[in-house]
This record gives structure tokens, sequence and C-alpha cells, in this order.
């Protein structure tokens, strides 16, 4: 399994790489605060781009963010580089499904937002992806 998570990532980035889109480590971004949202800057300016965030050469975080607000795909990863969670941003607030997944790589969770508030029914799932409850 985590052969077949490298192998994917390995082919993101060459992905990435051959799309030209623009990305830095979380090391070089300076983080600030505006209308009570993170705002990041990269060399004195509001960043817009690929924000990369990794721990003993193991990625981290990956998010995009457009003129210094979290906007678009975000994606979380445990110690070992596994995905833990993927969610979307939309203008700095959670806006889309908000999943969480096992360390197997199953899904366990999902919640929808909409404009950073949660809108419908939070949905767990057993280990084999079949939806295990649904409320509100």
């Amino acid at each position: 399994m985590k052969r077949v998570i490298y192998l994917l990532l390995v082919g993101l980035c060459i992905y990435l790489g051959c799309n030209s889109e623009k990305s830095v480590s979380f090391e070089d971004i300076v983080i600030g605060k505006e209308n009570n949202l993170e705002v990041f800057y990269y060399k004195n300016k509001k960043y817009t781009g690929t924000i990369l965030k990794q721990e003993n050469g193991i990625l981290q975080e990956r998010y995009n963010v457009k003129n210094g607000i979290k906007d678009g795909e975000y994606y979380d990863y445990d110690y070992d580089g596994q995905l833990v969670r993927r969610c979307s941003y939309k203008e700095g607030v959670l806006d889309g499904d908000d999943i969480r997944y096992r360390t197997d790589g199953s899904k366990m969770v999902k919640y929808p937002y909409k404009n950073g508030i949660l809108d419908g029914y939070e949905e767990m799932y057993y280990s084999d992806n079949t939806l295990m409850s649904r409320h509100h």
C-alpha cells in the first residue's frame, strides 16, 4: 500500500512539474491574519500557488492558495505519508466535502461544507467503504 501511495505521489509531482504549477515549502511562508482568515505570504507578497509542508522528507500537507488565502484542494498526511484528510477551501473557508481516511486508506467519515458551514449529512463508513450511518 505504501508503495502505491509513493508511486501516486511521484506521479502527482511529475504531473504538477509538467504543468509548471508554482509551489513553495511551508518553511518559506509567513502566515498572517486578515478578516479572521490565515493569509500566506511569500517574499512579502500574498502568495498564489501550492504550499508543501514536509517533515523528515515526508509530505505532511499540500494545499492551494490564491492571493494569500486557501482556495482549492487541501491534503493532510500522517507521519508515514498516508492520506488522512482531503477537503476543499473556497476563499479561505471550507467548501465541499471534508473526508477523513483510516490508515488503511478507506474512507472513515465525510462532512459536507458550504461556505464554512456544515451543510448536509455527516456520513460514517465501514472499512470496506460502505455506509455505516448518516445523520445531521
